[in-house]
Formats: structure tokens, C-alpha cells, sequence
């Protein structure tokens, strides 16, 4: 609890938005509540950890790792070798706290690693992983917290590990906003809505598997229109990127509307300079396939109207993790999935907290999966 302390303090000190909000994630208070849960129970270490990290999100893996980190366990972090400023400035934190003496025995515990995705095997297959060195880290494991796509996923599985290594795996999941707009009467009176919606897509380039990727609006074409210039407004009043990668966000954003046009997934498109809005008709199994493939982040949305929330729920499907709301109830919300079994969504948050982390996570309670319970009588 003094290292997750020590730790919060410097990340709130970088002004870093994203290693603000691990930092604010960190704080005595969050930690104490969290101890308040798992106290009481008889919960001891499972031992090593190993965690394969995402290559879309940078600071994800200090989620993952501090929940282990505070069940006793030691932890080796496989990080992507996709660099960035962002992941290079938190683990420059973190290195700068194991530094302080009273740390060392929690720098020993846990490392950080990376090693190059296409090396593949020793005798030299490339299966889109370095099989050898996972299969070391592996052979070490008593829980292995697998984040990637689902091939990923199925590779890191495939690979042999302990008998009683436990797997938590995170693969390709997706997450919508659904929004209430009858009261938007103009752009003004849906900033509030917009606001909430840019601070869920503007992190990571919208790529977070809890980023919603499709809005799903109830009110009229209209209303729609008042929220989607509030939500641009939004978009231009953030730091806005170099004009060449603006350029190609455009061109990556009109090709994928055109392709879901083109194959008749999408009855209509509205594009600007900061955002892309598709008009889809309905999610079948097979347009929701391509029509997420499709999706290239950066303030591009699909979009849905809504009459009733059954229509929400059937264009939803096990790939769905997170959906926040606004400007209903969450007990309609409840209510309107308890005629049809919560078999889509781990998480229903309020807007604008779509990225807000928990121990509860894909449906995983981390601190109970990452520690073992001793029943002594």
C-alpha cells in the first residue's frame, strides 16, 4: 500500500492525462476500499504471475498488475514492443519509486520484459509470438493474464503451462453508448451528453476495448444532429494531431464508411474533420463482424436509433463489454434485460466512465482470481 502511494503521488505529478488517471486510480482511499473487500477472507498469494499486455492500450497492464501486486504475488509483465512516449514515461515512474530503499524487495518481485512479437520459435515458424520465451515464462506461471485480440489469446492458451495455472483472459471485447437525446432541443443542451461521450473516445485513440465504438440514440435524426456537432466541438477544442496524420484519420475514416456503404451495412454517413458518424440500418452477426473490423478509432462511431431498448440489447452479442448510458434510468436499463439474459455485457456504467478501471473487470473479479483461499478449520 506505500508502493501503490509512492507510485500514485508520481504519476499525478507527470500531467499526463492518462498516468493522471492511473495516479487518481491509486489513491490511499481506492486502496483502503479495496482492502475493506478482500480482508476478511482467508486469501493468500497463488505465487507467479505472468501478464501478456495490450498492444492498443499503454498503461492497461498497470491495471492488471497492481491488482496481482497487492494479492502478495510476484509478477513478470510481458510488454508489447510497440513503444511510446506514454509507456516510456510510466515505466520511467515506476523504476524511479523501486529506486526508494524501503521498495527493493518489490522491485525484485516484479519485472518488466519485452521481446519482439515476429521472431517466432527456435526453429524459426513464425506463429506471430516468440513461442520460445513464452513458453519459459509460462512454464514459471500460476496465473497467466492474457490481454490481445483472439488470436493472441488462443496462441498464449495453446502454449503449456502448469496444471493448475489459472487463465484470465481478455480478447477482443467492444462497448456502445446508449443515449436518451428527446430533451436536445439544440447543440448547447447536448454538450453535457457530448462531453461525457468525448472523455470515453478521445483516450487511446478510441481503441480500448471499453471506448464505445457504436452509439446507439434515441430521438429524432434531428437530435442526433445536435449531439454529433457538440460532440465535433468537443473533438476541435481538444490538442488536434499534425496536419499529415489529421489527413490520414480522414482517408482511414472515408474508407471504412464507403466499404460499410458499399456492402449495404450503412444507409448514411456524416463526416467532418474531427469525426465520422455511419448510419447502420441493423448489427446482423455478419455485418457486426465486418463492421468492426472495419472500425479505425480516432472519433469514428457507428451509430443506431433506438424506439425501444429491446432493440438495443437484440443488436448486441457476446463481444459487447461495456455499455454507458445517458439521460435514462439505469433500473430501465435492468429492466429491460431481464427479459432476455445478460449474456452480452460485463459492464453498465454512466457515460463518461466507460474507462474508469475496477478490480471487476470482463467479468473477472482480479483479486479473488488472483489469489487462492485456505479453508484451515
Amino acid at each position: 500500500m506505500d508502493f501503490c502511494a509512492a507510485l500514485s503521488k508520481r504519476l499525478l505529478q507527470t500531467g499526463m492525462p492518462e498516468l493522471s488517471a492511473l495516479g487518481y486510480w491509486l489513491r490511499a482511499s481506492n486502496i483502503k476500499r479495496w482492502q475493506g473487500k478482500v480482508e476478511d477472507q482467508s486469501q493468500v498469494a497463488l505465487g507467479a504471475v505472468v501478464h501478456f499486455a495490450p498492444a492498443n492500450v499503454d498503461t492497461m497492464f498497470a491495471y492488471s498488475w497492481i491488482c496481482s501486486l497487492l494479492m502478495g504475488n510476484s509478477n513478470i509483465v510481458r510488454l508489447s514492443s510497440q513503444d511510446s512516449p506514454l509507456k516510456q514515461q510510466l515505466l520511467q515512474v515506476i523504476n524511479a519509486v523501486y529506486e526508494q530503499s524501503q521498495f527493493t524487495a518489490i522491485a525484485r518481485r516484479n519485472a518488466f520484459v519485452t521481446y519482439e512479437h515476429n521472431t517466432g520459435t527456435n526453429t524459426g515458424t513464425n506463429t506471430g509470438t516468440n513461442t520460445g520465451i513464452s513458453t519459459a515464462l509460462s512454464a514459471l506461471a500460476d496465473a497467466r493474464l492474457i490481454w490481445g485480440g483472439d488470436a493472441t489469446v488462443a496462441h498464449i492458451r495453446s502454449i503449456a503451462a502448469k496444471l493448475r495455472t489459472r487463465d484470465i483472459c481478455f480478447a477482443d471485447r467492444h462497448s456502445v453508448a446508449v443515449i436518451n437525446g428527446e430533451t436536445f432541443a439544440d447543440t448547447a443542451s447536448a454538450e453535457s451528453a457530448a462531453k461525457a461521450l468525448w472523455r470515453d473516445m478521445q483516450p487511446y485513440s478510441q481503441m480500448a476495448c471499453s471506448s464505445p465504438r457504436t452509439l446507439f440514440f434515441h430521438g429524432s435524426d434531428t437530435q442526433l444532429g445536435y449531439l454529433l456537432e457538440a460532440l465535433t466541438q468537443q473533438a476541435l477544442s481538444a490538442t488536434l494531431p499534425p496536419s499529415e496524420p489529421m489527413q490520414t484519420r480522414q482517408n482511414d475514416h472515408l474508407i471504412a464508411s464507403q466499404l460499410a456503404l458499399a456492402t449495404g451495412a450503412a444507409i448514411g454517413v456524416v463526416q467532418n474533420k474531427a469525426l465520422t458518424a455511419v448510419k447502420v440500418k441493423s448489427f446482423t452477426e455478419q455485418t457486426r463482424q465486418n463492421l468492426y473490423q472495419w472500425h479505425v478509432g480516432d472519433g469514428f462511431l457507428y451509430t443506431y436509433q433506438w424506439q425501444c431498448l429491446a432493440d438495443v440489447i437484440n443488436n448486441l452479442n457476446a463481444h459487447c463489454q461495456t455499455m454507458s448510458y445517458y439521460g435514462l434510468p439505469l433500473s430501465e436499463i435492468i429492466k429491460a434485460f431481464d427479459a432476455a439474459s445478460i449474456t452480452q455485457i460485463d459492464r453498465i456504467v454512466p457515460l463518461g466512465q466507460a474507462l474508469d478501471f475496477s478490480p471487476v473487470w470482463d467479468g473477472y473479479d482480479l483479486f479473488n482470481q488472483l489469489s487462492r483461499q485456505v479453508v484451515a478449520r
